[in-house]
């Protein structure tokens, strides 16, 4: 279960109201979830987050709203492989195994919750309904360091912040370093990049995109950031300005294949041009990391073309 997730249900819990969750506890085949993804039927009918949408996620809620009325804790497996999907032809699909429970405010359950929040961190571990239990881990959210809070890098911490990072967003420029013009939830730095980059303490799990107005700027991010070895580490720029910075770095004495392995130029090449088609290609990119995706393959490959 994801952090933002786990403080929706807490603090449902907190006002005193049950909740129904529906969680995936294994597939098989192609799924559009994971296991551990969840999905929150409130009391007054709205939802939290999904299970994969489709006549799946409408089972997975008429069977939600049934044990949100009292109906027994129950598994549900939503068939996508065969013909009753798709008639005679049949569809490529996959099999999802569901838990569907309803939580209330003086269960196990919520004090299990409220743990796990208070510690930051650990697995959720839930029963089954004929026995077993699924253990589900406590995911804590990404957290995305954008330097430059200009057009890209506004229109990037809105977008990162509807995918679940924890954007931190630092520039050096007051006028842009002004909370008031990013969503709630974004923390905005204001001050020098690398004591703003110091301050935070990157950590290898991280993400970072260096967006700022000049090279020099982004050198200077680039080198506060580069000996944590973050999960990703990208950097926007032409050919040119792009070999300047890892030529920098090599003769600072980093490592060349390290060097070499930064996303620069950040972002998938889908012809991007607009400060909000260039957030689209870096958030694309951020996404293929943090799940592995086996397009990354091909990108480095595309990169090595792009820094022509």
């Amino acid at each position: 279960m994801d952090r933002k997730l786990l403080v929706a249900l807490d603090a449902e819990l907190a006002a005193g109201r049950s909740i129904a969750m529906v969680t995936v506890i294994a597939t098989k085949g192609s799924a559009p979830r994971h296991a551990g993804s969840s999905m929150l039927l409130l009391q007054d009918g709205s939802i939290r987050a999904t299970v994969g949408g489709g006549q799946g996620e409408a089972e997975a809620l008429e069977a939600a709203a049934k044990v949100l009325a009292g109906a027994p804790a129950l598994l549900l497996e939503v068939d996508k492989l065969g013909a009753d999907v798709a008639g005679s032809e049949g569809i490529c699909g996959g099999v999802t195994t569901m838990l569907v429970q309803a939580i209330n405010p003086a269960s196990a359950m919520a004090a299990s919750l409220e743990s796990l929040l208070k510690v930051g961190g650990g697995v959720l571990v839930h029963a089954l309904p004929g026995g077993g239990t699924f253990e589900d881990p406590l995911l804590v959210e990404d957290r995305l360091i954008i330097c430059g809070g200009g057009h890209v890098g506004l229109a990037l911490a809105r977008l990162a912040n509807e995918v679940d990072f924890a954007v931190t967003v630092v520039d050096s420029r007051p006028e842009f370093a002004d909370s008031r013009r990013f969503p709630s939830g974004v923390e905005v730095l204001c001050g020098p990049y690398r004591e703003s980059l110091d301050s935070l303490k990157p950590r290898a799990g991280d993400y970072a995109v260096v967006l700022t107005p000049g090279h020099k700027e982004d050198l200077v991010c680039v080198r506060a950031l580069f000996p944590a070895g973050l999960r990703y580490l990208g950097c926007i720029g032409s050919a040119r300005k792009t070999r300047m910075i890892l030529e920098a770095l090599k003769a600072d004495g980093f490592d060349p294949s390290r060097v070499d392995a930064i996303f620069a130029p950040v972002g998938l090449d889908i012809g991007a041009e607009t400060p909000g088609e260039i957030a689209v290609s870096i958030l694309a990119e951020l996404i293929a990391v943090r799940h592995g995706a086996v397009t990354l393959a091909a990108a480095v490959m595309d990169r090595a073309r792009r820094r022509a």
